[in-house]
């Protein structure tokens, strides 16, 4: 019989799930593939599917090695694991701080990227635009010498929760792909870029900057 106690809560991490000994399936095997995709990659899920499973267990690995993936399939062929080579992860959950508008919800990926900056002591330069946090993102990507994973979670929140406003829609849109825009210009200077949602909203539209990204949800391997 199974011991309900051990099964993971809705909103449980990764290592949270691991130090708490809680029932994980092992399916490592996919991270180590999505670990090595090349460019930027894009998987679409339903609510509740795990998708914020999988971004924490990707920045574990990432920023920390196999440290909390003893026992697991990942731990004996994580070529890095070896060398001792972690990452700089920059994780961003679109649904996890609440904004009202555009300039609000940029002014909050801005705050998430200075405590980054200031970790790093990375000099900012000066931004005349709109907005600033793609601007500060350039800055940290470009004269840190650590090297870098991107990890983006419910990339598609601000969209979904505008709907039924045309106008607000419209505004998150267009930030959406400058932001994007930002990403592909500093592609090649990113360990791995990886981000989730639960819609696609046409790669015209929102991902029309980030033209290079790689849908995995149309891959029969990943869907």
């Amino acid at each position: 019989m199974v011991d309900i106690t051990k099964l993971p809560k809705a909103k449980s991490g990764f290592e949270e799930l691991r130090l708490s000994n809680q029932i994980y399936v092992d399916h490592t095997d996919l991270i180590y593939e999505f670990a090595y995709l090349e460019g930027p990659n894009f998987l679409s899920r339903p609510r509740r599917f795990g998708k914020s499973l999988l971004i924490s267990t990707l920045e574990s690995l990432f920023s920390n090695g196999t440290k909390f993936f003893k026992g697991l399939k990942i731990e004996k062929f994580w070529e890095e694991r070896e060398k001792g080579k972690t990452y700089k992860v920059i994780h961003l959950d679109f649904s996890s701080f609440a904004y009202t508008s555009p300039i609000d919800f940029d002014a909050k990926i801005y705050d998430i990227l200075d405590k980054i900056a200031n970790n790093l002591n990375i000099t900012r330069t000066n931004s005349s635009g709109t907005y600033k946090s793609d601007s500060l993102l350039t800055d940290i990507i470009s004269s840190s010498p650590s090297e870098f994973v991107l990890l983006i979670d419910e990339y598609d929140y601000p969209l979904t929760h505008s709907l039924d406003d045309e106008k607000l829609f419209n505004e998150y849109r267009v930030f959406l792909q400058g932001f994007f825009g930002t990403i592909k210009s500093l592609t090649g200077k990113m360990r791995s870029i990886f981000i989730t949602g639960v819609g696609r909203f046409a790669k015209t539209s929102v991902f029309s900057q980030l033209n290079n990204l790689r849908d995995l949800g149309l891959e029969a391997k990943f869907a």
